[in-house]
């Protein structure tokens, strides 16, 4: 049955707990009856009026439901036909919850929706939300696209962006599958920027090859998160490749840029060249490099470019972190590199807030998992993955860990991720600690679905000291 007409906002929307109830009363007159310059008819009028207690209900729901409804109304002002929508609307209350939830999680996914209200229409005719797609089904889609290659892929970006982030606002898909579909949507955009430069810059058959580090390399990519990477390329001729991606993935346009690239892990930083070939890095990593330098070889994956040389560059990077077991020498080294991290990114008066380098953070995950693969990688080859919980899993099957430790680790590494996650999504920027504006936290303890600010500090408190024990166990500080 349809929802009955209204006929008092402020009745409507007194149990929504806005926090400007008479900006919000303004902006729901506006839905209603249009703004100043805006003629609704009386018929679309009558339809918003069924509308708006399903509205209603949908904002008490939500965190800042004033940020929701103010996102709801732009969308609104920029999708034409009022009368069209609102019954749309009226007849899928579901795409009134998405809208309203999606206004209340991101301001970047609402704000994307409002550039192109299309998106909404392609969500309407049924676009396949919850799908994995690999990146060979993303490339095929993107490469099908007409137009100045930097524009289309902007837009296509975009668009699968924000189809990533409606299934991760709905609650279609876990937090592993929102980074492996934000890692291939990375991975897609830089196949495809690789072949448009190479093209251009007649280098086609030139061996290059792109080599992704970090949570790209372990296809853990979260919201507003740079792409690390390695060039590999023989000759100066490698140089103009190299660059050339750079630009066209970080190029400022109308839509936006793909993704920034940072190629800093390279063979003596930013002092190196910015491509160098196999002979090179197998001179490197035989004679110079650091042991962080070893460990952080562990997220290496090929990505794009020639095959051969993205394969005989994987094999060096296993001969490299794997050709020898880790001394207790370096183990001690790498807990030293820990507790560095955390004295200098960490803030010792709220540990809890610091969910990434804080004491239990994520890193004490990270770095207990990297130093067991390079403990144990040697003589157990399925250790030797880029991807966190995986290796967690293998090394729990090996022995390596106990199962109550690998289950603690899993667990409270999920739920430190999905903070992250939430905090990120927002801007879709990098974000590594808790907001110390009590009125933000308390937004996002409801996100994460406590009750209030308190009890999502006080389980962050109870897992991190949960990491830091198992850690300590496991490799001691």
């Amino acid at each position: 049955a349809a929802p009955a007409a209204v006929a008092s906002v402020p009745d409507v929307i007194r149990p929504v707990g806005f926090g400007d109830p008479v900006a919000a009363e303004k902006v729901i007159e506006n839905l209603w009856h249009g703004p100043g310059f805006v003629h609704v008819s009386g018929r679309t009028q009558e339809i918003f009026s069924r509308l708006l207690p399903v509205l209603a209900r949908e904002l008490q729901k939500v965190a800042d439901p004033d940020a929701a409804l103010t996102r709801f109304e732009k969308f609104v002002s920029g999708y034409g036909s009022r009368g069209l929508l609102y019954e749309i609307l009226t007849r899928n209350p579901k795409l009134v919850e998405m809208l309203v939830r999606v206004g209340d999680a991101s301001r970047f996914l609402a704000e994307t929706l409002a550039k192109r209200p299309e998106l909404f229409d392609e969500v309407c005719r049924g676009v396949t939300l919850n799908e994995s797609k690999p990146v060979a089904a993303m490339l095929a889609e993107l490469e099908e696209e007409t137009g100045e290659p930097a524009i289309v892929a902007r837009e296509w970006k975009r668009a699968e962006m924000f189809r990533i982030g409606v299934e991760d606002v709905m609650g279609l898909v876990d937090g592993e599958q929102v980074q492996q579909q934000i890692s291939r949507l990375g991975e897609t955009c830089v196949r495809f920027g690789l072949a448009r430069v190479q093209r251009e810059l007649k280098r086609v058959k030139l061996p290059f090859a792109v080599i992704a580090m970090g949570k790209i390399g372990g296809q853990e990519l979260g919201y507003g998160a740079d792409l690390d990477v390695l060039f590999v390329g023989e000759g100066e001729a490698a140089i103009p490749v190299a660059t050339g991606l750079i630009r066209f993935m970080e190029q400022q346009t109308a839509a936006g840029m793909l993704f920034k690239m940072d190629a800093r892990l390279r063979p003596d930083g930013e002092k190196g060249p910015l491509a160098a070939g196999l002979a090179a890095h197998r001179e490197y990593y035989g004679k110079r490099a650091l042991l962080w330098e070893r460990q952080a070889l562990t997220k290496a994956r090929y990505v794009a470019g020639t095959p051969q040389l993205g394969e005989a560059f994987m094999g060096l990077v296993h001969e490299v972190v794997y050709g020898r077991s880790l001394t207790d020498e370096e183990l001690t080294e790498i807990r030293r590199m820990r507790q560095r991290i955390e004295r200098e990114r960490g803030d010792p008066r709220r540990p809890e807030g610091e969910f990434k380098t804080g004491p239990g953070g994520l890193l004490d995950v990270e770095f207990l998992v990297q130093a067991l693969q390079l403990r144990h990688g040697q003589a157990h080859r399925q250790l030797r993955t880029a991807h966190t919980l995986a290796a967690l899993n293998r090394l729990t099957a090996l022995g390596v860990l106990e199962d109550g430790q690998s289950y603690l680790l899993r667990r409270n590494y999920l739920f430190l991720r999905k903070v992250e996650l939430v905090l990120r999504r927002d801007e879709d920027a990098s974000v590594s600690a808790l907001p110390a504006d009590e009125s933000r936290l308390k937004c996002l303890a409801k996100r994460l679905g406590f009750s209030h600010s308190e009890a999502l500090l006080e389980t962050c408190r109870r897992v991190m000291q949960s990491n830091r024990a198992v850690y300590e166990s496991v490799i001691g500080l």
